[in-house]
Formats: structure tokens, C-alpha cells, sequence
């Protein structure tokens, strides 16, 4: 396992990634204050300075926990606003499962990228990963 430590409450670094992707699954959870799950991972993205590995899953978990919250509020407006009757709620129902079916995604892409922080590695999502990885002038050599 790694023995690096992060500028997060003086954890191992694995260990610190492993919260910062897990927390914010868990306060997803949690009805209304799924909404702000957002801001777990900002808050470690801007609290970590040295280590590659927390601050990559944190800019991932970032984006996660982004796309679940627009999700979730879309799913709520669609079933609040399209107040469809007869044939009208079969695309109504069939946009809140799709957005259902987003979160459920969201969720488990969130647990796979833990699961990799644990054991050291960064999980590759196409196009975020690397995007992540230029903004925060990550140079990737130990990954």
C-alpha cells in the first residue's frame, strides 16, 4: 500500500482519496442534502497541495457528484412540471428513469473510483481523467 501522506487531516494518501470518493456517495444518499454532495470534493480539491492521487479522485468525485445533483434536479422538474396524463406520461415516466438510470451510473462509476484510490490507482473516466489532470498541473509521473 502507499505510504505517502496527504495534506487531508495527515492520512495516508489511499486512505484520504478512498473518503474523498466515498463521502460524498454517502451524503448523496441523504434526501435534500444530496444537493450539496458537491461540496466534499471541492473542499478536499482545494485543501490538498502535494498529493496527485487525492487531488485527481477528488476532481473526479467532483464531477460525479455534479452530473448526480443535475440529475437529480432534473428528474425533479420533469416530474414536477410535465404534468402529463394518458399517453403524455410515458415519456414523462421514461425521462425520470433515464435520469434515474444516470444517478445509479454516477453511483456506481463513484464506487469503482474508490475502490481503485484504495489500492493506489486512478481510475481512468474517458475525457474527465485527463481534462481533471491538466487543470490541476497534475505531471502523473507515480501514476
Amino acid at each position: 500500500m502507499n505510504t505517502k501522506k496527504s495534506d487531508l487531516f495527515d492520512l495516508d494518501e489511499n486512505i484520504a482519496a478512498l473518503l474523498v470518493a466515498v463521502v460524498p456517495l454517502a451524503v448523496s444518499m441523504i434526501g435534500f442534502v444530496s444537493y450539496v454532495a458537491w461540496v466534499v470534493p471541492l473542499a478536499a480539491l482545494l485543501m490538498e497541495k502535494h498529493s496527485g492521487l487525492v487531488r485527481i479522485t477528488a476532481g473526479q468525485m467532483l464531477a460525479l457528484t455534479v452530473a448526480m445533483t443535475a440529475c437529480a434536479a432534473c428528474r425533479g422538474i420533469v416530474n414536477d412540471v410535465w404534468e402529463g396524463e394518458g399517453l403524455f406520461f410515458i415519456p414523462r415516466m421514461l425521462m425520470g428513469m433515464s435520469f434515474s438510470l444516470a444517478q445509479i451510473a454516477c453511483l456506481v462509476l463513484g464506487i469503482v473510483v474508490g475502490y481503485h484510490a484504495y489500492h493506489g490507482r486512478i481510475f481512468e473516466i474517458p475525457r474527465v481523467t485527463a481534462w481533471i489532470r491538466s487543470q490541476i498541473h497534475s505531471d502523473g509521473t507515480n501514476f
